[in-house]
């Protein structure tokens, strides 16, 4: 046996490198240690109401602006009767043709980068996706215009309808003057009813424009000034609001501070349209009640039942002259009176006295006219005293 020493058996023991945290787990557990107040990402601030409608003044203005140019130039190629013709879809054609080439490529328009706001989703608030805008275009410009063509052509439809059936339902009462027409059993379908009920009332509906821009934007403009969301109804259907990009403003709000509410000017608004509403309910309530023969003969009632008070046995009204009477209006209202007054005095003629020209007076004024003037008082021809006839029976 060798002397050499025999090797120790030593443990090998492979190394391991050591284990990188995730961003993702570590941003996570970070969150979670802070309070729930802290959790949230912080984000820019919303708009305020008078950054929001002074950037849709400035839109409105460069939007006239475009539409001008391109009036002018249809002017010139097509000519004036092809504008007036098509003017309303030139105005829609610009209004397409500038938020086309700003909302729908994703950049603000003019407006928006004056008052240095940006449009987001107030689902993940995020910028709106290329589809959104799409549709807030479409829900801003194509909508109106179509609803106004087929709301226009729908009443004009229904006016004619009503014109129709009042003449056809005229020819049958001639029909039957001396016997009431004949009742059908069947009115016609549900739909056939409703087309009816429509037409009695298509001249009294609002046109389109009435319809839009007194009622509906009234009241949504209400809410908008109330709650500062929500500018036009495109942007609320597609949920598109907008933040300030204003970053001073954020940094340091005491120095710079938040612009002022439309909350009062949205209370004032709301008020309006209730009392609006209210005299327009009493309005209507008052044209039925008119049109209904019952309530009128009920007021004739009513005129007929009042007490009427006397003075010596004699009504009020043959004593007391009332000048907001129509049937007092004249000292003499009635024609027998008028016939027989005086032009002199303007009286009841006592001892009349007739002219040789015919004419006939009191015997006292015509004496001392003819006293003071030896002419008619009407005719000029010449009177004596001698010539003037007493009249025994008028």
């Amino acid at each position: 046996m060798s002397d050499s020493p025999t090797p120790s058996l030593v443990s090998v023991q492979p190394t391991v490198a050591p284990i990188k945290p995730e961003p993702a787990s570590v941003a996570s557990r970070a969150r979670a240690s802070l309070p729930s107040s802290a959790r949230r990402v912080p984000f820019f601030t919303n708009a305020a109401q008078p950054e929001i409608v002074r950037a849709n003044q400035k839109d409105l203005y460069y939007l006239s602006q475009l539409s001008e140019q391109v009036e002018d130039v249809a002017r010139s190629l097509l000519g004036t009767r092809w504008l007036q013709k098509w003017s309303k879809e030139l105005h829609h054609g610009s209004r397409l043709a500038y938020f086309g080439l700003t909302t729908l490529l994703g950049s603000q328009t003019l407006g928006e980068e004056y008052c240095d706001i940006l449009q987001y989703q107030t689902r993940n608030r995020k910028p709106p996706s290329r589809t959104r805008r799409a549709a807030l275009v479409v829900l801003h410009v194509l909508v109106p215009y179509f609803l106004a063509r087929v709301y226009a052509d729908a009443r004009r439809a229904l006016i004619a309808r009503n014109d129709a059936l009042r003449t056809e339902q005229s020819d049958v009462d001639s029909l039957f003057v001396t016997a009431p027409p004949p009742q059908s059993a069947s009115k016609g379908s549900l739909v056939q009813r409703t087309l009816n009920r429509l037409a009695s009332i298509a001249k009294d509906l609002p046109y389109f424009e009435t319809l839009t821009e007194d009622y509906l934007r009234s009241v949504h403009l209400t809410i908008f000034y109330l709650f500062g969301r929500y500018y036009s109804l495109s942007k609320r259907f597609t949920g598109i609001r907008f933040i300030s990009m204003q970053g001073r403003r954020a940094s340091n709000p005491a120095q710079s501070p938040a612009p002022s509410s439309y909350e009062v000017l949205g209370v004032l608004m709301a008020v309006q349209i209730l009392t609006r509403g209210i005299l327009a309910y009493r309005r209507r309530k008052q044209a039925a009640a008119l049109a209904d023969p019952a309530y009128l003969e009920k007021q004739e009632e009513n005129k007929k039942k009042k007490r009427k008070f006397t003075v010596d046995g004699k009504p009020l009204s043959t004593v007391v002259f009332d000048p907001d009477d129509p049937e007092q209006s004249a000292p003499y209202p009635d024609e027998e009176d008028s016939e027989r007054s005086c032009t002199l005095c303007l009286g009841t003629r006592r001892d009349s006295t007739a002219t040789e020209c015919g004419h006939v007076f009191c015997w006292e004024c015509v004496v001392g006219w003819a006293r003071e003037k030896s002419e008619c008082p009407l005719c000029r021809q010449r009177i004596s005293l001698s010539t003037l006839l007493p009249l025994q029976n008028l």
